[in-house]
This record gives structure tokens, C-alpha cells and sequence, in this order.
């Protein structure tokens, strides 16, 4: 199983970044890439269970699904169900943390996955990638208001 890390402190306000993070089906508001998202089934976008179909570009969708949220302390994990990636059996969590000194919020990103063959090391150079972006999309979304 790999393994991938990613973290940030972000300059704003962490209730904000949380709303961000939180919103199951909101990342075409603040992750690059992601075209739309809609929940499956009729599903809330915070009720444990709920299927994210997300359009990531010209005829490419993910699949994710929503195994934990919690508001004390901010934290949601996911799997990807599937998608395009070169992975299988990825488990993700984003964690979302106050900074005492400065008013500064912290965000971590991390997976568990299993690489298909032959993508050993393009996997988790992708989902980092992926993952330094979409926390320094986030940082400038929750500054830019």
C-alpha cells in the first residue's frame, strides 16, 4: 500500500476553510480540475454513505464516497469508488486545524492506496500533485474573502 502526505497553513480563518472542506460535493467551488459534482441517489452532501460523481474532463468521472465527517475536530475521509487514476483502493482523509498564533489555519491531505502495476511512482507523484494544489486553491479561496 503507498502512501501520500500533503499539508498547509493556510492564512484565513479556519471555520472558513472548514465550510470549503466540508461540502461534500462543493469541490468544483475551490479544487482545480473538477468540473461539477453531484451526490447520487438524493443523498445529503454530509450524510455518511453519500456518492459524489464528479466530471473531472471531457467524458472522465470519479466516483468518491463519503465514509466519515466530523465537525469536533474538522475532519472527513473518503474512497474513491472509481475514476482514472492509475490507483485502486484509495482512502483519503483531509483534516482541518486552527493555528493558535496568528489566526492561520492548518490543513492536512493524505491517502492510503494501492498503485496499479507499472504506476509505482507515477501515482503518487499525481495524487500529490493533485493534493499541493487543491490546498493552495483552498488557501487562496478562503483569502480572497
Amino acid at each position: 500500500m503507498a502512501k501520500v502526505y500533503v499539508s498547509a497553513v493556510l492564512n484565513g480563518p479556519t471555520e472558513m476553510a472548514w465550510g470549503f472542506v466540508r461540502d461534500f460535493n462543493g469541490l468544483p467551488s475551490w479544487l482545480p480540475g473538477i468540473m461539477s459534482s453531484e451526490i447520487e441517489e438524493g443523498k445529503l452532501a454530509d450524510e455518511i454513505g453519500a456518492v459524489r460523481v464528479m466530471e473531472v474532463g471531457p467524458g472522465m468521472t470519479v466516483r468518491e464516497k463519503l465514509l466519515a465527517l466530523c465537525d469536533d475536530p474538522y475532519s472527513i475521509t473518503y474512497s474513491v469508488i472509481e475514476g482514472p487514476l492509475p490507483l485502486s483502493n484509495l482512502t483519503a482523509t483531509i483534516n482541518v486545524r486552527p493555528v493558535t498564533e496568528g489566526g492561520a489555519t492548518f490543513v492536512e491531505w493524505f491517502a492510503e492506496f494501492d498503485p496499479n502495476p507499472g504506476s509505482e511512482e507515477k501515482a503518487p507523484k499525481i495524487l500529490t500533485s493533485v493534493y499541493t494544489g487543491g490546498l493552495a486553491a483552498l488557501g487562496e479561496k478562503i483569502d480572497d474573502i
